[in-house]
């Protein structure tokens, strides 16, 4: 319904009349309004002058008008006396369009220069003018006389005063209203009142409005909201005495602020102009409610070998004041990137924030162990001038790498190269005879040049041959069989159809141990091998290829090779191939030493080279019932799930245990109860006397909550509804709840919709439970501003 309003007149020859017109109304800042739903508002004059015989059709147009407004009549309205004025004025007073009202309108337009203060209110608009009364001898002097300081709050209060009078018998009506203010958006503020000659009191701009019965200097308080935006609160009083009639009014602001925490922003409402004046711009207040933290915290290795070091990253948003803490670190800032120190053992750092924490945790591997190695020499007793061959192995300690590995003899002096092999030969021709002591050395990372092993090579003079044959060479001190002595020398007889000279070869053949080449006999060569595996140092439960490769000697041929372990005992495939190998799959710790062993037309059997495999007593990962993890529940749980972890390792394989994820406090088996919030990887290590470990992990799955909360459409106008949905996974069941700020839309369940009316900037916040505790998700229903002729 549109509304026209007449500001004033005078009582005269002429008629005074400031000015008619229409506005567009708010109730509330920039929310349109009709004469049912808001029949106050408030105008703003323009002085325009009519001739005094047309002032009865003016008053009637006010009286149709205000009777649209409240079904009220003029029709007893007197006509202007003349010569006189009659001023109508709806500039900043207030007066309630009621029955009496009209008819004490009536008798002021009778009157002359009478100030009559008509205000029709729209809660929200920019305050009126508050004119203050001069209050009559009796009051001030009166132990009883009320003072706005009177008003004094557990918050901050605005405080106004007004008075305001109609009729030829009037009473002056005295109003001095306070609220309390600030007020959170939503809230209710107390509204209080102390009048003087009024009969009742009543107010304006925010719910639920009433009357109230009003004793002189008696405080009336009223909780008045909810209220969302900024306010003028309007208190209007009545005295309706059948001989003298009073009307009074007082304001009191009330600004709207924020909850903690939210972020203000305002919406502008552009200037409107009209007639000549200007209206201030009005804003929207929004409250947005914080952002959730958010904290992540990872390491690029969370495996270390012993003394390792690896990146520490966070990242957070939202989460206040942030730092991580570790052993002996301390590292500040909401994002970071750092390197740990070297790490002996397993670490947990911390990333710590006003609005929550995370942790992770590094496993380290154990010390490594100490290195070994083998030693042999192909025959330990030789003769001054016989050559013998040394043969070493060396391996670094679990853990740990060789930097250099030699052969020394003596102690203190090498006799190959220092270069980190794992194996080495060295050819021995001693030159007198003697106990020469070999020695096999290694030096890694974490341990010094030291021997590991040793072995002793006797040494003899040479025995002579009293036929002057070199023993060395003939060591029967006689010639073999189809030779001659010739000298020092054995030679087969003279003449051979063979090519050979029967001078050097009386027997026409070669002998034992030479083979003929071309027109004379060559020393047979011994054959050679070499051994190795692909591992030298595995666990029970794995395994290793052993190769050995075998080279025929000069005027020989194999009649067999084979893989021995240990000496003696054929492990390999047999037969003569020169290449053999061997999967060794051990089921209990210790040293095995394989052996490269041939056999051919000029040689027996003999063991050629060796390689040790040195096998820890327990498996790498846990199988069969070396020890075991489990964690119950197996399936998937939610955030903060109670989770029982249980751990065993064989006593008769290992002395103690340690936890990755949790404490096992060494013992060997237990359980323990963990509350995971993400999906989390729980391991064990049990711990062998010797310092070797067994790893089991299991594994805990958890499932993140996922909730939607949306409005169709997200902004309407006031009045208007949207449709709320909502759907929830992974959390508690029966858990989840849909309310509403303001107050008034409450469902629960996983899922639903609802419709919700909408009068203000309304939250919906979906609020769901786990067991690690509660989870949310809000949506904002805005409101589209609009206006309305009048």
């Amino acid at each position: 319904m549109k509304i026209g309003v007449c500001w004033s007149f005078s009582i005269g020859s002429s008629v005074s009349v400031p000015g008619c017109g229409r506005k567009k109304e708010k109730y509330g800042p920039g929310k349109p309004i009709n004469a049912e739903a808001a029949p106050h508002a408030t105008y703003t004059a323009r002085a325009i002058k009519i001739p005094a015989a047309i002032f009865p059709a003016l008053l009637i147009a006010v009286s149709v008008h205000l009777s649209k407004m409240r079904d009220t009549s003029l029709s007893t309205m007197l006509a202007p006396p003349p010569d006189s004025e009659c001023i109508l004025k709806t500039a900043d007073s207030f007066m309630n369009l009621s029955p009496e009202s009209l008819r004490t309108l009536s008798g002021l337009c009778a009157s002359a220069a009478v100030l009559v203060g008509i205000t029709v209110l729209i809660s929200g608009d920019r305050p009126f003018t508050m004119v203050p009364p001069v209050m009559p001898p009796a009051m001030q002097n009166s132990a009883n006389a009320f003072a706005p300081a009177q008003l004094v709050a557990s918050q901050t209060q605005t405080a106004g005063w007004f008075s305001d009078f109609f009729g030829g018998n009037n009473l002056t009506v005295y109003v001095w209203p306070s609220a309390t203010s600030p007020v959170v958006q939503g809230q209710n503020t107390t509204l209080t009142w102390q009048a003087l000659n009024a009969d009742y009191c009543t107010y304006y701009g925010a719910p639920p409005g009433g009357t109230y019965y009003t004793p002189n200097y008696t405080p009336i308080s009223v909780s008045v909201g909810p209220i969302d935006q900024d306010v003028t609160l309007l208190v209007y009083c009545v005295n309706t005495g059948p001989w003298n009639t009073g009307y009074g009014s007082g304001s009191a602001s009330v600004h709207i602020v924020c909850p903690d925490g939210y972020t203000s922003s305002y919406e502008t409402i552009p200037t409107d102009e009209w007639g000549g004046g200007e209206w201030g711009p009005s804003q929207i207040l929004t409250c947005t409610p914080p952002a959730e933290p958010s904290l992540q915290l990872w390491p690029d290795n969370s495996n270390l070998p012993y003394n390792g070091s690896t990146g520490v990253h966070w990242r957070t948003q939202n989460a206040g004041n942030c730092h991580v803490a570790g052993p002996g670190t301390d590292w500040g800032g909401a994002n970071g990137d750092q390197s740990t120190p070297a790490l002996a053992q397993y670490t947990t750092y911390t990333l710590s924030c006003d609005n929550g924490s995370q942790s992770i945790g590094i496993n380290v591997a154990p010390p490594p162990g100490a290195p070994n190695a083998t030693i042999g020499a192909d025959s330990t007793n030789i003769y001054v001038g016989q050559s013998v061959g040394i043969h070493a192995d060396f391996a670094a300690g679990s853990g740990d790498s060789m930097n250099g590995s030699a052969i020394n003899q003596p102690a203190n002096i090498s006799v190959t190269n220092t270069n980190p092999d794992s194996h080495k030969d060295y050819t021995f021709t001693p030159a007198s005879p003697g106990a020469y002591v070999f020695t096999a050395w290694v030096l890694t990372p974490l341990y010094a040049w030291n021997s590991y092993a040793s072995i002793v090579v006797n040494v003899s003079e040479v025995p002579s041959c009293g036929n002057g044959l070199d023993i060395n060479v003939y060591p029967s001190c006689s010639c073999p069989s189809g030779q001659v002595q010739n000298g020092s020398f054995c030679e087969p007889p003279p003449s051979c159809q063979n090519g050979l000279d029967i001078n050097s070869y009386p027997s026409c053949t070669c002998p034992s141990g030479q083979y003929q080449n071309g027109n004379s006999c060559s020393a047979i060569t011994a054959p050679t091998a070499i051994i190795s595996s692909d591992s030298p140092t595995i666990h029970v439960g794995e395994s290793t290829t052993i190769h050995a490769n075998f080279q025929i000697g000069q005027g020989d041929s194999f009649t067999g090779t084979n893989i021995d372990q240990p000496e003696g005992h054929g492990v390999g495939t047999g037969g003569t191939a020169t290449q053999q190998t061997y999967t060794f799959a051990p089921t209990a710790g210790g040293d095995y030493t394989f052996y490269a062993r041939a056999a051919t037309a000029n040689y027996g059997w003999q063991s050629y080279a060796n390689a040790t495999v040195h096998v820890i007593s327990v498996p790498p990962v846990c199988t069969g019932n070396y020890c075991d993890i489990i964690v119950d529940p197996v399936e998937p749980v939610l955030p903060g799930t109670p989770v029982t972890v249980q751990w065993t390792c064989n006593p008769l394989s290992y002395s103690s245990s340690e936890g990755g994820g949790f404490s096992t406090g060494g013992a060997l088996q237990g359980s323990t109860f963990a509350n995971p919030i993400a999906n989390t990887t729980y391991v064990l290590n049990c711990v062998a006397p010797g310092g070797s470990r067994t790893l089991a992990s299991a594994v805990v799955t958890v499932l993140q909550p996922n909730l939607n909360i949306s409005a169709d459409p997200p902004r309407v106008q006031s009045g208007n509804s949207s449709t709320i949905t909502w759907s929830a996974t992974n959390v508690n069941a029966n858990s989840c709840a849909v309310t509403s700020n303001p107050a008034g839309f409450s469902r629960s369940g996983l899922s639903d919709s609802g419709i919700a009316s909408i009068t203000s900037q309304t939250v919906f916040t979906l609020r769901c439970m786990v067991p690690a505790g509660p989870v949310s998700k809000t949506t904002t229903v805005t409101l589209v501003p609009s206006y309305e002729e009048i």
